[in-house]
């Protein structure tokens, strides 16, 4: 059936009245086929979607671990059914994976083969963090800023990272706007705030919250944000726009003004997906659920026209290991990939992963998620019973030689330093961490 791209007309909803029909925000780019499928799905449960950790593991490895996962878009990514709960995973706990919906794993798997090598890349909203993990697993060469304007949020992305042992993402927290007039970066991620109506069918909360008033409120923010992004990013250089939004007036609507203005041109994908619906004018792709098997997302790629073919400039290391290299900041020391000239000047949260424990009363002298890159302490591999028990709490008994500093692995993934004594490995694991996992 052909799409219909005319105007259309909605009952403006308030936010509490419960009434808004959200599939009047398809009209414009889905066909009735498309819009009945959406109104069936609405309510069903979304599934569980991750990206493998490729640092640490391979496909047949996870299969061999979780042989109910099922291939995703390519071989890194995978779904399950949400009831197997592998947030509660010992992979997980460890990070053999990354849990993100398959919609933004998408996103990353066209984007990564159109950055330059050893681009810099600036994720400009990034908490918690997904769109520049899964960039920086498929591309360990780029060097990736996370910013986010909340430093609580921006927080849990240092953790995400941290998890995962990815020295090549750097985090700071600030307004956007704020930041630098400079074009230093080769690549943009901009995920921009929005009235979230496509997640509807994963958080029920957004039924309540939206309004077309919202929309309204979000547009002027959108717009300030993608001129921003133009000030920032090098001639040549790579846009990614993207929503969780159904409305074309945060998407197609604000690209197109957006172009009216900025020299750029549209990257057209090789997408052969008929449950990927291209924007109106061609502008874009609308992930929607109950069509795409993710939930709602719009986007598209831009490339800012020009040339420039300056490389960055790395700084000197206080520090380098076949692993990583270390530089010094706010008397603290970071594991990280690489840092660039261009970058050295900004206040970070952490540039890469910290290395060393500064609190007080310390049982170890590393940070605790150190124990992804320290490569110079013995390794002891714990089988899955006893690495569970590990991150339950519990000491386990060994046959390894006393008094000695030890990193823990499961399957060859380092996870917790531990301190071997009396034929005991004492647990090193932070309270905050310790949990009871089911698999």
């Amino acid at each position: 059936m052909k799409r219909q791209n005319k105007p259309f007309v909605i009952n403006k909803a308030k936010s509490n009245d419960n009434f808004f029909d959200f599939s009047s925000l398809l009209i414009p780019y889905a066909n009735k086929e498309e819009i009945d499928l959406f109104n069936k799905n609405i309510n069903s449960t979304p599934l569980s979607s991750f990206i493998i950790n490729s640092k640490y593991l391979n496909s047949n490895d996870l299969i061999d671990e979780l042989p109910f996962a099922k291939k995703g878009i390519d071989d890194l990514s995978f779904q399950v059914d949400s009831d197997k709960r592998i947030g509660k995973s010992l992979l997980n706990f460890i990070g053999a994976f990354y849990m993100m919906d398959i919609s933004s794993i998408l996103i990353s798997y066209y984007l990564k083969d159109l950055i330059k090598k050893d681009a810099l890349v600036l994720d400009m909203c990034s908490a918690p963090g997904g769109k520049a993990i899964s960039l920086a697993i498929n591309r360990d060469d780029t060097l990736i800023v996370s910013n986010d304007i909340s430093y609580k949020r921006e927080l849990e992305t240092i953790k995400n990272y941290s998890r995962l042992g990815l020295t090549n993402i750097l985090s700071t927290s600030i307004d956007p706007l704020y930041i630098k007039d400079e074009e230093i970066y080769d690549a943009i991620i901009l995920d921009a705030p929005c009235s979230g109506s496509g997640m509807i069918r994963k958080d029920k909360d957004v039924k309540n919250d939206f309004s077309l008033e919202k929309v309204d409120r979000l547009l002027p923010i959108q717009e300030n944000l993608l001129s921003k992004a133009d000030k920032l990013l090098k001639e040549g250089g790579i846009l990614l726009y993207s929503t969780c939004s159904l409305s074309i007036d945060e998407d197609e609507n604000q690209i197109k003004k957006f172009l009216k203005s900025h020299d750029y041109e549209v990257i057209n994908l090789n997408i052969d997906d008929k449950t990927i619906i291209k924007g109106t004018d061609d502008l874009g792709y609308h992930l929607v659920p109950g069509i795409y098997k993710g939930e709602g997302i719009y986007f598209i790629i831009l490339k800012k026209k020009g040339k420039n073919n300056l490389d960055n400039i790395e700084i000197k290391y206080e520090k380098e290991t076949s692993k990583y290299k270390v530089v010094k900041y706010k008397n603290n020391f970071y594991a990280v990939s690489k840092l660039y000239k261009s970058i050295s000047y900004l206040n970070f949260i952490s540039p890469g992963i910290k290395i060393y424990n500064d609190v007080e009363y310390k049982k170890c002298d590393y940070d605790y998620y150190a124990c992804k890159i320290i490569d110079d302490l013995p390794y002891i591999e714990l089988n899955k019973k006893e690495a569970i028990n590990y991150i339950s709490g519990l000491e386990i008994n060994t046959i390894k030689e006393d008094n000695k500093l030890v990193i823990l692995t499961y399957k060859n993934i380092p996870f917790s330093f531990a301190k071997i004594q009396n034929r005991k490995i004492k647990n090193y694991l932070p309270k905050y961490l310790k949990t009871n996992l089911i698999f």
